[in-house]
């Protein structure tokens, strides 16, 4: 647990370096510093922009008594915001650190240096996505009249979400920045690769945030398709639906589905780290070699 603990340290604070404004040469601290900076960003995007949606789209649902579907809708959108700003977080720490097989040589077992990683990602979508959940609880709160019983019932339900549900997007990061780092490996412009994919994330979030109306149009007009989709295709989401609501057992059902590919994509991936990191480097050689 100790050396888990180090890891995870040494991590997050590289990835607060990473994620810093600042560029060049500057001392460690000062883009740290930046990286916090950063970071409290993000946490104040995630409360303002979550506020604004959150209660419009509540307001517009609570008029035809689906006030509910607010909590799915708005944690799908945090999902996918928190993925676009920890994609590329995933691709430069977990398969491109330069500390990588130094740490792996070191007497730590690949599965505690592998969760490290994937743990300060997660701690960066929990910034994003669990403050993200808090003014749409409010919303929720505001417009649903629970009883006092009721919304401290919900109140700690919602904490427990809110911890769970950055698990989903840490997870997608993690196989997406594979990918990344494993096609940026083969093309002689790298850095273009994600230059085009930030710009399509960016536009597609933009696009989705303007068609808010439109979004709360189409639910009203297909809300039964929209329930069969939560429960099928967006299981996850579905539970926390029905967790949130006040089931329980819905709500454990969330967790484990949230926590289990986490655990499970951390071991198998901690199984061939060594390896998958041997043969990014190598495509990234002949990449150099060729050019």
């Amino acid at each position: 647990m100790r050396k888990l603990w180090v890891l995870l340290k040494l991590n997050f604070r590289a990835m607060l370096r990473a994620f810093s404004f600042r560029s060049g040469a500057g001392s460690s601290k000062k883009k740290a510093a930046g990286g916090l900076g950063a970071l409290l960003l993000m946490a104040f995007l995630a409360l303002y922009l979550s506020g604004v949606y959150s209660f419009l789209l509540a307001s517009m649902l609570a008029e035809v008594g689906i006030v509910e579907m607010v909590l799915p809708l708005m944690a799908l959108m945090a999902c996918v915001m928190s993925l676009m700003f920890t994609l590329f977080a995933a691709s430069g720490l977990v398969f491109g650190g330069k500390d990588s097989d130094i740490v792996l040589a070191l007497p730590v077992p690949a599965f505690t240096v592998m969760l490290s990683k994937i743990l300060a990602l997660y701690l960066e979508n929990l910034v994003f996505c669990g403050l993200w959940m808090l003014p749409t609880g409010a919303a929720y709160l505001v417009y649903a009249g629970l009883g006092a019983g009721q919304a401290a019932g919900f109140c700690v339900r919602l904490l427990a979400a809110a911890l769970f549900l950055p698990l989903l997007p840490s997870v997608l990061a993690l196989l997406g920045g594979w990918v990344i780092a494993y096609f940026s490996g083969r093309m002689k412009h790298k850095s273009l690769v994600g230059t085009v994919l930030s710009i399509v994330l960016t536009g597609a979030v933009l696009v989705g945030s303007l068609q808010i109306n439109a979004l709360a149009a189409a639910l009203l007009q297909n809300i039964e398709g929209v329930r069969r989709t939560l429960h099928t295709w967006l299981l996850p989401l579905g539970l926390l639906l029905d967790g949130l609501a006040g089931s329980w057992g819905a709500l454990l059902g969330f967790l484990l589905i949230s926590l289990a590919p986490f655990l499970v994509l951390v071991w198998g991936m901690s199984t061939q780290y060594k390896r998958i990191l041997s043969s990014l480097a190598s495509h990234d050689a002949q990449r150099l070699q060729a050019a």
